[in-house]
């Protein structure tokens, strides 16, 4: 985007900063290649600053032809932006947006939708985007399942960069994204994408997302199409006393899930918008993203996965924490399995993907056969094995308790 403020980027992973400097810093010496100092020397500051302009964005339309195969005045999308409660990580999250590389003359909505907010987040939101411009009120135009939503939003022009908040009561992220998918095709978008308020891209993640969906989505998706995306996730743990347990336990092949093709970075997706307005939405549950690609296999679509897109969280560093994000799994998968009826399909993916979603006998046949492959780690495998036991009777009682509760109790640990 832009030249602009730098705000913040206090909460940002370190490991964020060290994958996305070398970036950032290749983009600035590529600018200043662009403006020799004899051709400053003499300039007001203005003007000086209305030539860094068009540098940066010369550099950055240059960049995206190059990755996408296709022209900035050619290029449209809608980012959609979820917004639950996130006054500590908004402004680490501001800046690492405007990072990303997205010229300002490409023809992108980006929306804020604040769903069932009462902190500060609203607040932050509407000061983010009164730095960008002149702040308007538009009403908002469409037909929304949402009846919740506040019918005036806040819009701000960057170039051919539109800002919006919408503001709604109803909670649930897979809410908020129904109502960005009716805007984007309001917009005469075919290519969404999603990214969470309390995680942070890497400069060049819409870049290269964007050019995997558009050379595969189609307005009128067909059998075998592939018509969602996912980034790749990347996790930091931040220091504690467990540290070193819990990055022994959480050894990547030792949680006993064998392939995550199946599973969706809700956190970093794009996908069809027509395709999804053609299956009503998505669910409005608390595990939105991974039904989509349940829904997706259903009905004979395929989803992807754009490795060079990353996005970086902080992962749980407690065992309590730990144990509250696999229970937070499980009450996700029944509310898929109930949402969609306990239909066979649903039934034979999601047991597929999660091994914990069988029957008893089946999952404990599944720690012997994984700890005959490597018997030294038996003991790890164990340890897991009973996390997950634990994690699958806690899950259940959440479930039974209210089916349909679409949010997610916060972990300390990864805000």
């Amino acid at each position: 985007m832009a030249v602009h403020k730098a705000y913040f980027l206090h909460t940002n992973p370190r490991s964020w900063v060290r994958a996305s400097l070398p970036k950032c810093c290749a983009t600035a010496h590529e600018t200043l290649q662009q403006m020799p100092d004899e051709q400053l020397q003499g300039l007001a500051w203005q003007q000086r600053d209305e030539r860094l302009q068009a540098a940066v964005t010369a550099c950055q339309e240059r960049r995206w032809r190059e990755t996408t195969g296709v022209d900035v005045a050619d290029s449209y999308f809608t980012l959609v932006i979820p917004v639950y409660n996130e006054e500590q990580s908004l402004p680490s999250f501001f800046s690492t947006l405007m990072l990303a590389d997205i010229p300002s003359s490409v023809h992108a909505t980006i929306i804020f939708i604040t769903n069932a907010c009462h902190d500060s987040s609203n607040s932050l939101i509407d000061a983010f985007l009164a730095r960008q411009g002149d702040v308007k009120e538009e009403m908002l135009r469409g037909d929304f399942l949402d009846s919740h939503i506040n019918p005036y939003v806040k819009t701000v022009k960057l170039g051919n960069l539109t800002f919006m908040h919408v503001d709604t009561s109803t909670p649930g992220k897979g809410h908020a994204l129904r109502t960005g998918n009716c805007i984007a095709r309001s917009c005469g978008h075919t290519i969404a994408m999603c990214i969470d308020a309390n995680d942070y891209i890497e400069p060049d993640a819409v870049r290269l997302l964007f050019h995997s969906a558009h050379r595969t989505f189609r307005r009128r998706p067909e059998h075998s199409d592939v018509v969602i995306f996912s980034g790749t996730g990347c996790g930091e743990r931040r220091a504690s006393s467990m540290k070193k347990i819990m990055d022994s336990v959480e050894v990547r092949k030792r949680h006993l899930i064998e392939d995550r093709s199946g599973y969706i970075l809700g956190c970093l997706m794009a996908w069809n918008t027509e395709w999804l307005d053609s299956i009503g939405g998505p669910l409005g549950i608390a595990l939105e993203d991974y039904a989509l690609g349940v829904l997706a296999r259903i009905y004979g679509y395929r989803i992807g996965v754009v490795e060079e897109a990353r996005i970086w969280s902080y992962d749980a560093n407690a065992f309590t924490d730990l144990l509250e994000t696999r229970t937070r799994y499980v009450r996700g998968m029944l509310q898929v399995l109930y949402s969609l009826q306990y239909t066979a399909g649903a039934v034979k993916i999601v047991q597929r993907d999660s091994f914990y979603m069988r029957n008893w006998r089946e999952r404990l046949r599944h720690l012997f056969r994984r700890s005959r492959q490597d018997i030294l780690s038996f003991p790890r495998y164990l340890v897991t094995f009973l996390v997950w036991e634990y994690a699958i009777r806690r899950g259940r009682r959440d479930f039974w308790r209210d089916p349909e509760n679409p949010t997610w109790k916060k972990i300390a640990s990864t805000r």
